[in-house]
């Protein structure tokens, strides 16, 4: 009966320590990431919420918010392989440069956050923003090549910007924000104005969801013209926001909402069917050049949305131009070749817009279908004052004739542009000479007016 009751007792010990260490395990790997071995979101609330409950008033947490620049671009033309490797690489050199007392948390696809404890006498000399930069830029080895990352990283205190998880998490975001929207591959500090720019920002996404609704959209033409003769050749499409309260938005404040929310989706199929809509009844068969944004190129359905654009308001397929940028391509080349092909077949012709602004790649020219090249409008602005911007637009001009791709400068403002675009070989032209953008409202009139002051 002893050794039954000996037998009996070790037993249950052993289950025990068993579901003492497997309770343990789960434990850990719920507060952990499996990909970099990192705390995740859960430890990182608890870890935080911990330390800023037991923070004393000497004491400062200093909050990181990181985001790796270019990440999908690796994981688009590497793989996924590559991009794991890269998380990998960027967590373990985190751990290595920063200091041992600095808590670093995995809390997304390419999102970081690194917290930081110190007194509040304390000036780093080299600041945890910069070291987390710093880090990113070194090049990542995989399979025999170098891969390029940056980091943008946005920088929130307690108790200075707030004394709560939610706070400091939140905060450090708005600046991550700030540094994203002024070129990325830096670090900043929240500040209390980004708060209310946040607000404003959110609220003009609640309105740009309505906006379609309310028919609180305009198309606007500007004329693309013949470098030689100056006949008006085509019209480019221009989206124009008429806000009830703010007026007239820009497209650069609420085009890149519309891309981060997907509403560019609905609002792109609107501006191409309304602009064939309105070129089939132009009585002179001008072209009409439409652009398309990076996510409507990477969609399954842009060439049946086209093909039945085209039927539904009869406009012949070689008047539609689609304005597409280089960086729409770069994510994933062969869908935007296939795309491009399929275009192609519908008889649309397609145009690099901003070329000189992007990758502008060589390559890019000589691997995908371009009908023209659209030299971007920076490049002209200081033709006159700037040697670098003529030699580029010089180039370009001579690889569009070399490629038998017909070449357009945009932002033309003076004679001495034209004259100049006119001895290099350009063949059209498009910018405030020859007027500004006309309201669709009054293209016919224009048009109108146009043709009679030739004939007379």
């Amino acid at each position: 009966m002893a050794i039954i009751l000996i037998i009996g007792a070790a037993s249950y010990l052993i289950d025990l320590s068993a579901a003492q260490e497997a309770t343990h395990q789960y434990r850990t790997l719920a507060m952990q990431d499996s990909l970099t071995g990192l705390a995740n979101r859960a430890h990182l609330n608890v870890h935080l919420a911990g330390i800023l409950s037991n923070r004393s008033d000497a004491q400062r947490i200093t909050v990181a918010a990181i985001d790796l620049d270019r990440f999908k671009e690796i994981n688009d033309v590497h793989g996924h392989p590559a991009g794991d490797e890269v998380l990998r690489e960027f967590s373990d050199r985190l751990r290595k440069m920063l200091d041992s007392d600095i808590f670093i948390a995995r809390t997304g696809g390419d999102e970081f956050v690194a917290i930081h404890t110190s007194t509040l006498s304390e000036h780093p000399t080299y600041p945890l923003g910069q070291k987390i930069v710093d880090v990113a830029l070194q090049s990542i080895p995989f399979q025999s090549q170098g891969l390029s990352i940056s980091a943008s990283v946005g920088i929130a205190r307690a108790p200075e910007d707030g004394t709560t998880a939610g706070d400091l998490l939140s905060k450090a975001d708005l600046a991550l924000y700030r540094v994203k929207e002024t070129g990325r591959n830096n670090h900043s500090l929240y500040e209390k104005g980004m708060d209310e720019k946040m607000r404003s920002r959110s609220g003009l996404a609640i309105d740009l969801r309505l906006a379609l609704e309310r028919s609180e959209f305009e198309l606007y033409f500007q004329a693309q013209n013949d470098t030689q003769s100056r006949e008006i050749l085509g019209f480019e499409a221009l989206l124009r926001w008429r806000h009830p309260k703010r007026g007239m938005i820009s497209p650069l404040e609420f085009i890149p909402i519309a891309e981060e929310t997907g509403l560019i989706h609905h609002i792109g199929a609107w501006v191409l069917s309304e602009a064939c809509k309105e070129a089939a009844t132009w009585n002179k068969k001008l072209k009409i050049a439409v652009n398309v944004a990076p996510t409507q190129l990477a969609s399954r359905n842009l060439s049946d949305q086209v093909s039945d654009v085209l039927r539904l308001t009869g406009l012949e397929p070689e008047r539609l131009e689609l304005e597409i940028t280089e960086s729409g391509i770069i994510a994933d080349q062969y869908h935007a070749l296939q795309v491009m092909q399929q275009l192609k077949a519908l008889g649309v012709k397609i145009a690099m817009d901003d070329y000189g602004t992007g990758y502008s790649s060589l390559s890019t020219l000589r691997n995908f279908p371009f009908d023209k090249i659209k030299i971007d409008r920076e490049f002209i602005k200081s033709l006159d004052v700037d040697a670098q911007s003529a030699a580029i637009v010089m180039a370009t001009l001579t690889l569009g004739l070399n490629l038998d791709i017909p070449v357009l400068a945009e932002g033309v403002e003076t004679e001495d542009h034209i004259a100049f675009l006119s001895d290099a070989g350009c063949a059209e032209v498009q910018g405030f000479l020859f007027g500004r953008p006309i309201p669709q409202a009054d293209l016919q009139a224009f048009m109108k007016a146009e043709t009679e002051s030739k004939t007379n």
